[in-house]
């Protein structure tokens, strides 16, 4: 039982690794999207704060469907079904801090996924519609989907059981932009070419 688990987590360490690289030669490396800089009139603590809940999604909603997805990075991706739903909570891709109606569909396995995600604000912090419908062979973190609406690195899943959904996520990219944040006394580290 630990092996698996030991070389999940190492396949998994390199895959950051390789992202890492590669997002400080790219400006779209799947999580720098949208307002991620610091709010001019936010004091720096305030500002640090919202770097620290960047960290994080968690959302709950209501609606109708049935699916369910894991994902260790979207390299090592499972996920089936779709759903209807209308959420509430933290969200980091981009920050939409508020209700949002999410339609999603899908099949994936491992980095082979066909979608459909379909998002607009209702309510919070950014209003505005998302759409990404597409087959990809071989995800990458330069893919549409990872611009708008999922990011590529993040470590964690989604579920919806009937009328209930749920939703959990760490970014590890964004625990390294808060921790440079405090070093480089300015925001955002991940929102600029490094």
């Amino acid at each position: 039982m630990r092996r698996p688990l030991h070389f999940a987590g190492v396949l998994t360490l390199i895959t950051l690794a390789l992202g890492l690289l590669s997002s400080c030669a790219v400006n779209e490396a799947g999580v720098n999207y949208g307002d991620a800089l610091d709010h001019p009139n936010r004091s720096y603590l305030e500002n640090r704060v919202m770097d620290f809940a960047d960290i994080f999604t968690l959302n709950v909603g209501l609606g109708v469907g049935l699916h369910a997805e894991a994902h260790m990075t979207r390299v090592l991706a499972l996920g089936l079904g779709g759903a209807k739903t209308w959420n509430f909570g933290l969200s980091e891709r981009p920050r939409r801090n508020g209700i949002f109606d999410r339609t999603e569909a899908e099949i994936t396995v491992l980095p082979l996924s066909l979608a459909l995600l379909s998002e607009e604000h209702i309510w919070g912090h950014q209003k505005g519609s998302d759409f990404y419908g597409d087959i990809e062979v071989l995800q990458t973190s330069l893919d549409e989907v990872y611009q708008t609406q999922r990011d590529f690195w993040a470590l964690g899943g989604s579920a919806t059981l009937g009328i209930v959904r749920a939703q959990a996520e760490v970014h590890p990219l964004q625990i390294l932009d808060f921790l440079l944040s405090f070093l480089a006394l300015e925001g955002d580290v991940l929102a600029d070419e490094f």
